[in-house]
């Protein structure tokens, strides 16, 4: 709670004694005064900020200004509904007033500016834009001169954070008013719920087929996302000029709606991972695909999503460009009011996009301008015939982002989703249509994760963790069999063992001296021993005896062939040696004497030295 002094000091920092510029009647230090201790004289400023800093410091005359339930301070307390709406509405966001919604609560208790002809462009209109603050009080007050509503604003133009923080916890949660829906005819609905277990067959495809991304992003080929999609059997909707496309028909990765964000969602969360050359494997999480229930996997995936900043949603919007890149919009802040929207919709009933578009753009119109600290156009020349470059408004820029968060949410089954043809993308750009957004539902699952559910009844089935398991053959085979068992010990083993073959379901790997070899060439020299330690540990049955015997003569071979780079002391016979050796004050320059050592002709030659070391059976400890 803020002190009495808090109180004090901020009146005395942010108001001024009688109304400042383009505020509204009856704010200020003066009159709030007038209106709390109902008296007609002037005051100064330093009598008003004491008195106001007592009065707002009981929490309770601010309550009963809002109720009116009971006889307070202020004769004829207690606010209109119409009132009560906008004082809801300030406080919902933060503290300050969206022109856009106090005209909606305006429209809606048929509250008009008192001049008739005004109208938006309007300068002496304050729903005009042009610079007043707090128009909705501008305009009770035409109304409703008497009204107490400036109490609650005493500056004239936010709610001070001593009375939000009074407010926050009696003012009731946002209702959501929307019209009824149900998907048609001519949408496709697309339900996910039980399709968790997609990430694991996501794992499985990329196990055994050669993927790229484009180096520091996650962009990978249309052609893999659609063969992908393929393997996965999704109920996949792909946007080809606004019309529903299949993945084959698809021009770019922008198309896809469900596959799309189930890779992103994969690479975000670790389940892949692109390694140094830019090839797509199994991540260091894709474990979870296992051991985790489907609805507890979905769960962490979406938590992952909301704070990552590797997933910048205007990259897989077509046309659409930030000028100082992607990677600066604080993506977490962005996604978070569209998140909270949802979490003031009715579970299990189907909503109207458009309606809640509108509440998006009445309560959170700078979602995504707000994080936004350079410049979004739309990339292009200036044309209606095609895409100009100019500044896309909400419709066609903001909106696009919800619904791109939308359908990252219906990849994890939080939301049925209902997809339609021929919406409108860019006003300017002739006969430009996309694949909007009909309509959606959230399901079980996303009330669960949302925090709108206590519970989940869990229908899924639990994908088995303990099929397959690692072999060693006396033939210096090894056997990865089960797709936990390669996610655990491939990422290790395939660095350096040579692949004998390989499909979603096995792997064979050879043991041989090339692979040891690769294994010691290594940063961290791996050596005979630490690999098979490895495999005795991982292995299902006991190493076979030959394989054993193998790796322990490969370790015998450890260390005693050396290539590197020294400076000599050199000299034409022994005897001269020994004595530069053992003169006085050289035993502080000489390290030590070189013994099995020959000369090689040229730095350039010690790869072909090291190569016919190699090939006659040693492992070679070559210093750069």
């Amino acid at each position: 709670m803020y002190t009495k002094e808090q109180i004090g000091q901020w009146l005395s920092d942010n108001c001024t004694l009688t109304p400042a510029s383009r505020c509204a009647k009856n704010t200020g230090l003066n009159d709030i005064h007038k209106i709390i201790f109902n008296h007609k004289n002037s005051i100064t400023k330093a009598k008003a900020v004491r008195d106001l800093a007592r009065f707002y410091s009981d929490k309770n005359n601010i309550i009963d200004l809002w109720e009116g339930s009971k006889p307070g301070i202020i004769p004829g307390s207690g606010l209109r509904e119409e009132e009560k709406a906008f004082i809801s509405a300030m406080v919902r966001l933060g503290g300050k007033e969206s022109l856009l919604l106090s005209k909606s609560i305006a429209d809606e208790y048929g509250i008009v500016y008192a001049r008739e002809k005004a109208n938006r462009w309007d300068s002496d209109n304050p729903f005009s834009g042009y610079g007043y603050h707090l128009a909705f009080l501008h305009v009770i007050l035409k109304h409703h001169p008497s009204t107490k509503l400036p109490v609650f604003f005493p500056g004239g133009r936010i709610m001070p954070p001593f009375v939000l923080e009074v407010l926050e916890p009696i003012i009731p949660r946002l209702e959501f008013k929307g019209r009824d829906y149900a998907p048609g005819s001519d949408e496709r609905v697309i339900s996910r719920e039980n399709r968790i277990v997609d990430f694991t067959s996501i794992v499985r495809f990329f196990t055994s087929e050669e993927a790229k991304v484009k180096s520091g992003t996650c962009d990978i080929t249309k052609a893999k996302l659609a063969k992908l999609a393929s393997q996965l059997g999704v109920d996949e909707i792909c946007d080809v000029g606004g019309k529903f496309s299949t993945p084959k028909q698809a021009t770019r990765i922008n198309d896809f709606k469900v596959t799309l964000p189930l890779f992103l969602l994969s690479m975000n969360a670790g389940i892949l991972e692109a390694d140094s050359n830019n090839r797509i494997c199994p991540g260091k999480n894709a474990s979870l695909t296992f051991s985790l229930e489907p609805h507890m996997l979905a769960r962490r995936l979406f938590d992952d999503y909301i704070s990552s900043r590797s997933i910048c949603e205007t990259h897989y919007l077509t046309h659409i460009m930030i000028r100082c890149g992607d990677k600066y919009v604080n993506w977490p802040q962005c996604r978070k009011p569209i998140i909270d929207m949802l979490k003031n919709c009715p579970v299990d009933k189907w909503i109207d996009f458009e309606d809640f578009r509108k509440h998006m753009l009445l309560y959170s119109e700078d979602f995504f301008r707000d994080v936004l600290d350079d410049t979004v156009y739309l990339q292009g020349v200036n044309s209606v015939d095609y895409y100009g470059s100019y500044n896309p408004d909400w419709d066609e820029c903001d909106v696009q982002i919800i619904r791109l968060v939308l359908s990252f949410m219906g990849a994890l089954g939080m939301l049925d989703i209902a997809y339609r043809e021929d919406v409108t993308r860019f006003e300017l750009v002739r006969d430009d249509r996309c694949i909007g957004i009909g309509g959606f539902r959230i399901t079980p699952l996303g009330a669960w994760i949302l925090g709108l559910a206590d519970d989940y009844d869990a229908k899924s089935p639990v994908v088995s963790s303990d099929e397959g398991g690692l072999l060693v053959q006396p033939d210096y085979t090894i056997v990865l069999s089960g797709m936990q068992t390669r996610i655990v010990h491939e990422p290790f083993l395939s660095g350096f063992l040579t692949k004998v073959s390989n499909d979603q379901n096995i792997a064979m790997y050879k043991i041989d001296f090339n692979s040891i070899i690769r294994a010691y060439n290594k940063l961290d020299r791996i050596e005979p021993m630490r690999i098979m330690s490895y495999l005795r540990e991982a292995s299902s049955r006991e190493l076979p005896e030959n394989v054993v015997r193998s790796f322990n003569d490969w370790q015998a071979k450890v260390g005693r062939v050396k290539i590197r780079t020294v400076t000599l002391l050199e000299t034409d016979n022994e005897l001269l040696l020994q004595e530069l050796i053992h003169a006085r004050g050289m035993d502080k320059y000489i390290a030590s004497e070189i013994q099995y050592a020959a000369e090689i002709k040229s730095q350039q030659d010690c790869s072909g030295v090291k190569k016919i070391a190699e090939n006659n059976g040693w492992l070679v400890i070559r210093d750069n």
